[in-house]
């Protein structure tokens, strides 16, 4: 099974990469500061969940994370019904389930069925829209890094976990929110997805496809934008390029 954050679009060769070990310098520097803004990203993510949990925003010892926690203050806040770190799966025919997560980035669907993919959502809420009659489920993912993503449209993670999400809760539909720590700047559907849509069924295919998507080396003109391409960490990308 591939987690939702290591789903692929067109090539899952970058997978086999990420787990190798470091071999030069630069890996090893590049490495190290991924690290360490992993590291900045789980005191985040700890801070939220002591404030959902209290109410009041924590002070942390961090005074980058601090500034990203006050910024988000100015815009944001949690609110009844929230749920966070809620780790959800897809099953093979596209419904949703809950998930355990016994090790980081291993999921066990907690009522023991086949996982298409998988993963851990930031944010989860509920939303009626009553013009409309709406039920929907917003799903929220934290980017606390430097680059940016693919946007909620084309995001394969956000994406398999807000179809999971609105299956799980028999939502009409779901939205797609990417909130970018460092310039509270948050990138989110502009409407909503439905269920039954075209648009629904082609997303789900998308994350399906995705997920089924080997480890093999797939070079092409998506090579240029690929993390271990920058890295000249893959032979073929080279090449292709």
């Amino acid at each position: 099974m591939v987690t939702a954050s290591a789903l692929k679009r067109n090539c899952g060769f970058p997978r086999a990469l990420s787990k190798l070990a470091p071999t030069t310098a630069k890996e090893r520097d590049a490495r190290a500061r991924r690290d360490a803004a992993a590291d900045k990203g789980t005191l985040f993510h700890a801070a939220i969940e002591l404030w959902a949990k209290g109410w009041e925003m924590p002070q942390v010892h961090d005074g980058e994370v601090q500034g990203w926690l006050d910024l988000l203050a100015t815009t944001w806040r949690p609110l009844p019904g929230m749920v966070f770190e809620l780790a959800m799966g897809l099953r093979p025919d596209g419904t949703g389930v809950v998930c355990d997560e016994p090790e980081p980035h291993v999921y066990v669907a907690r009522d023991g069925s086949e996982l298409l993919t998988a993963g851990r959502a930031d944010v989860v809420r509920g939303l009626m829209v009553p013009l409309f009659n709406h039920h929907l489920v917003v799903v929220r993912d934290w980017k606390t890094g430097k680059w940016s993503v693919d946007p909620p449209g084309r995001n394969l993670q956000t994406t398999a976990l807000a179809i999971a999400a609105c299956s799980i809760a028999g939502a009409d539909g779901f939205m797609r929110e990417i909130y970018y720590t460092r310039d509270g700047h948050c990138d989110a559907d502009e409407a909503p997805v439905l269920v039954g849509s075209p648009e629904y069924a082609a997303l789900l295919e998308e994350v399906r496809a995705a997920a089924l998507l080997d480890d093999q080396p797939r070079p092409g003109p998506h090579c240029e934008g690929c993390w271990e391409s920058r890295m000249r960490r893959c032979a073929h990308a080279q090449v292709a390029a």
